[in-house]
Order: structure tokens, then sequence, then C-alpha cells
């Protein structure tokens, strides 16, 4: 529709007045044209997408109450309360539902409203078992205090908690209290030293010397064990320990010999060093790690750091990482 007369417009997008040479142009330029294009695009996408949220928001409660079967929205729509507790409701057996697949949840419309009719409530099995273990609670003639026990066996609280958390032994709270049953503990640490026999033991002995002595941090080290693994072992040992300043020193012989006894029985005819490795094979003892490494062969550190190998492990390696 081109014509030979000019006539003054407006843009409809950026606004501004320029001369048309039609009277249907409605923009200044192609780039205003392009630009209210892609806008009109965006602007139907997010209309596109409020309908679908209000077409959600909308679903009333009106709308539900004839449905027979219902997801875990609706009746989070229903009992007014976010999907979450509805879940909650579903897991602890509150609420019966099943599921039909991922994200297919149903639930009966009867099951809801049974809900509300029947006054027995389900609970979960954790529930369940913490009701029948408070049907006996504990006396406290008949328990430790936690504090009762430290004194008593001279434990720290750490081993304490692992002792107890590895042999299942049952625990109340009592007030500020902890009762544990004496039964089980004087069982549990049986043959252990308690604080007054220590207390008779050590008397007339000459106190420990730190020079002979290791620190429990240093012979966990040695151990390859937790300061509290040290300390259950000390106890069930029967190693003396002192304290002396900040730190717990126990004897070094009685530390090593533990140490000794934890590596494998083997024979030196049976197990080879670092270093003679390194002469067998003629090359420097860096070499000979990296190969044990590269053959996932496995080492035994024994008392002072000297590593070793059986011999065994290392045989078929002779012929091929040998230097003649």
């Amino acid at each position: 529709m081109s014509s030979n007369f000019i006539v003054n417009r407006i843009c409809e997008y950026c606004g501004r007045e320029f001369e048309a040479r039609t009277t249907v142009t409605r923009f200044c330029s192609r780039t205003c044209n392009k630009r209210a294009s892609t806008a009109a695009k965006r602007g139907e996408k997010i209309q596109a997408v409020k309908r679908e949220v209000s077409n959600a928001k909308g679903t009333s409660a009106d709308e539900l109450k004839n449905k027979p079967f219902l997801n875990v929205r609706e009746v989070a729509v229903l009992l007014g309360c976010c999907r979450q507790a509805v879940n909650n409701m579903i897991n602890s057996g509150r609420l019966s539902a099943t599921n039909l697949g991922v994200r297919k949840t149903r639930i009966k419309r009867e099951d809801l409203d049974a809900l509300f009719a029947d006054p027995e409530v389900i609970i979960s099995p954790w529930q369940l078992q913490q009701e029948i273990d408070m049907v006996k609670p504990l006396k406290r003639n008949e328990c430790y205090t936690v504090t009762e026990i430290l004194l008593k066996y001279n434990v720290s609280p750490p081993v304490l908690t692992r002792m107890l958390r590895e042999h299942n032994i049952r625990k109340e709270q009592d007030g500020q209290n902890v009762l544990i049953p004496k039964v089980a503990i004087d069982t549990l640490f049986n043959g252990f030293q308690t604080k007054e026999s220590e207390q008779k033991e050590n008397e007339g002995l000459l106190p420990l010397d730190p020079e002979e002595c290791y620190t429990i941090a240093e012979a966990g080290r040695i151990l390859n064990l937790a300061s509290s693994a040290v300390y259950y072992g000390i106890l069930n040992r029967g190693i003396r320990k002192e304290r002396i300043g900040q730190s717990v020193y126990v004897l070094k012989r009685e530390v090593d010999q533990w140490a000794l006894e934890r590596l494998p029985t083997h024979s030196d005819v049976d197990t080879l060093s670092i270093q003679e490795l390194a002469i067998l094979f003629g090359r420097s003892q860096t070499n000979v790690r990296e190969i044990l490494k590269k053959h996932d062969i496995k080492k035994i550190v024994a008392k002072g750091g000297k590593t070793f190998v059986l011999k065994q492990e290392v045989d078929s390696l002779i012929p091929i990482y040998k230097r003649y």
C-alpha cells in the first residue's frame, strides 16, 4: 500500500514520532519491529505460565470433595497444610496411601475421612518400640549414673560412650542424670581395674618417668588407633597410666609389646625389609616402594617404623625387576 504522501505516526514500540509512507505502518524502523515481535512472544509465554499457575491454584476444596482418589497435593489442599506434612503422615503410618509409580501416590478419600473418624491412632514402629521400652522404667537403686561409672572405673566419657554403643546397653534419662543398669555395666567392666583398685596398686610405686613413657596421642600413632580406642585397650589390658601435667602417660614397654602383638605373626625367614629388597633388586629404596605400590603389595610396619613385606608376595617380582 505504497503512496506518494507522507503521514506522521507514533511508533508503537519506542513511542517516537516518525514519517510513514502508509497509513498502516506501526513501527519507525525494522529494529523496533523485531523488538516488538520478540516482546509479544515473551508476553504470550508469560501469560501461558500464569494461566497454568492460576488453574493449579484454582483447585478448591469443594471440587475435591467428590473425588474417590486424591494425590498428595489435593490432600494438602483439603487439610490446609503443606505437602511435606502429608508425606510425614504417610511415612509414619497415620495415613494409608498407595504408590503407583514415581510421583504417583494416591490416597483413598475414605482413608482420609477415617483419619478424623477413627479414634485409634496408628504409630510408627520406632514409636511403638519406644513405648515398649518405657513400660518398665529403670529404678534408681539398680542403676549407675554416668558420673558414677566414670569415677568407679576411671574411664573417659568417649570410651564409655563407645562401649555403650558397641554393646547396645540401654540407658534412660532421669532429670539431669542418665541411668544405666548396674548389672550390664558390671558385666561389661568385669576384669577392668576400678579407680580404687588402681590407687591401691599404685601405692608405694614410684611415679612414671615421662622419658620412659608415651603420651596417649603418641601411643595412638604407634598403634594406629584413636585415643578412645587406646583408653579402651589400656583398661582392658590393665596397663598402668598416670597423668603428669596436662598429658596422660603410659609405659613405652607396655605399648611396644601391644604394638608387636598387633602385627601379623611372620618369622624373619618369611619377610624382607625394604633395604633387603633394594639390595636384592639392585635398585633404590624409593624405586622399590614405587614397585610395591604399583603391584599393591601389603606392607607391615613394625616397631620403630621399619617396613617389611612377605617374601612369598615379592618372589614373582624378582625376575622382572632385578638388575643384573
